[in-house]
């Protein structure tokens, strides 16, 4: 699966959500299984689009409308949480295994 996490997405209208939004539909497109992790938004439809979209509790940010901030640990549903974490776990994984690769190139570690 792959996730697309990000600060905004459609019904926010701007260069990241809907960049985020035609990667999306065309990776589905291509037959890929996706997430697209965004804070929640009012008017966000999730159920509208043909892959998951996992939104999670934010608040509006100030005097920046309609950009909100998200708040994951705050996240009411499981599954937005298990998912975050999951990728978490899995990016934390791939990151070390990386520097063991360049460490081991450089020579550092034998």
């Amino acid at each position: 699966m792959i996730g697309l996490f990000n600060e905004c997405f459609p019904p926010v209208m701007d260069g990241v959500s809907m960049t985020v939004s035609n990667l999306a539909k065309n990776l589905h497109e291509q037959g890929h299984d996706l997430c697209v992790v965004t804070p929640d938004e009012p008017g966000l439809q999730p159920s509208k689009y043909p892959f998951m979209v996992c939104p999670y509790f934010s608040l509006p940010v100030p005097m920046r409308h309609p950009y909100r901030y998200g708040l994951i640990s705050h996240a009411g549903d499981m599954a937005s949480r298990t998912l975050v974490r999951s990728w978490a776990d899995i990016s934390e994984e791939v990151a070390d295994r990386y520097m063991h690769l360049i460490a081991r190139k450089q020579r550092k570690i034998v």
